[in-house]
């Protein structure tokens, strides 16, 4: 996954690693920003990797149990990776803006 951000439309994109360095918005280049994972992405990926251990060496032995512990854990996982792609998405346009001034040439 990488990250750019258009100088022209102050908008970021995220691009798996193949794609063209190219604003989704406006069709420009995009130069490519930097960016960490925050917390909420390691903490829904513990969660998902965490129900599956326990689906899969528990004792449990009712479907519905075990069909309730998989759609809790994933309810919660997608929340937090949501959570995540925002406040990465707000980290990294903070991060661009400040390092390019509205009033910057491009």
């Amino acid at each position: 996954m990488k990250v750019v951000y258009c100088d022209h439309c102050a908008d970021i994109s995220i691009k798996s690693r193949f794609e063209n360095d190219a604003c989704t918005s406006c069709g420009r280049d995009a130069r490519v920003v930097p960016h960490t994972r925050p917390w909420q992405y390691f903490a829904s990926t513990a969660i998902l990797l965490t129900a599956t251990a326990v689906l899969i060496l528990g004792p449990t032995a009712d479907w519905t149990v075990r069909v309730a512990i998989f759609g809790s854990a994933f309810a919660v996982a997608l929340l937090l990776s949501v959570w995540s792609i925002t406040t990465m998405r707000s980290r990294i346009l903070q991060r661009a803006r400040a390092a390019n001034p509205p009033g910057a040439k491009p």
